[in-house]
């Protein structure tokens, strides 16, 4: 892929830059597209997927350059950030990275618990939900909850009527000594107490988080990113699984 990452500068803010975690995404999604990676039986190919806090729009283009047939880019930031976003992917149309032919890709402002955007819902119904470095500032942990399950509400299939529950990945990268620094201490060795915030959150949210990777990007494993399926639970008590 061929993305522009200019950094903090010029008004992006933290968006402008490619994070450790886009990246383990992106690796993961790969790994789901050639058959490596069993993801609860989704098909990456022909999907209809919405990015969350998409930045530079790097997992939402890898989707649409592994096949997706629909994808929306989403971020809550400046209208630079947006614009990055639109010329990321057009950048990646022209260097036939993203075929237009099969691929459609949008970009929509959208602030996490406001009202979806018409330009984002008439996308829906959404087969796949995804994000990477969304959940490390824990007062957007509730707006991120919210958001997913009203994007999960468009899931019915207005040609049949069938309720289709779509899948939802998000990329945690822990961030210990941030975590320590801020008072919040610490959860074990390369864990951030900032996920178990996050999964406190979405458990009351209605939400069920399960940990389905762990990539150590160190050897000193201060590096660690958690790769997260969510799902809409009903009654059941949650659940973090982890990995192994």
């Amino acid at each position: 892929m061929d993305i522009e990452s200019p950094g903090w500068s010029g008004g992006y803010g933290t968006g402008g830059k490619i994070w450790s975690s886009s990246r383990v995404l992106c690796d993961f999604l790969v790994d789901v597209a050639t058959g490596l990676e069993d993801c609860g039986g989704f098909e990456l190919c022909g999907a209809r997927v919405v990015e969350l806090g998409s930045g530079t729009g790097v997992v939402g283009i890898a989707c649409a350059a592994l096949g997706a047939g629909q994808v929306v880019l989403t971020d809550g930031g400046s209208k630079s950030l947006l614009k990055l976003a639109e010329e990321n992917a057009a950048r990646n149309v022209r260097a036939k990275t993203i075929d237009p032919d099969t691929t459609t890709m949008r970009v929509c402002g959208y602030k996490w618990g406001s009202r979806l955007p018409e330009k984002l819902t008439k996308n829906a119904p959404f087969d796949l939900i995804i994000g990477s470095d969304c959940t490390y500032a824990v007062g957007g942990h509730g707006g991120l909850c919210d958001a997913i399950l009203d994007l999960a509400k468009c899931a019915g299939d207005a040609d049949t009527n069938e309720k289709r529950e779509p899948t939802v990945i998000l990329a945690h990268q822990h961030r210990t000594l941030a975590a320590a620094l801020a008072g919040r201490g610490s959860s074990g060795w390369g864990r951030d107490p900032n996920l178990e915030m996050f999964i406190e959150t979405a458990n009351k949210r209605g939400l069920r988080v399960e940990e389905i990777r762990l990539v150590k990007l160190a050897w000193h494993g201060l590096r660690n990113v958690s790769v997260l399926r969510l799902a809409r639970r009903a009654t059941e008590t949650i659940s973090w699984e982890r990995p192994g």
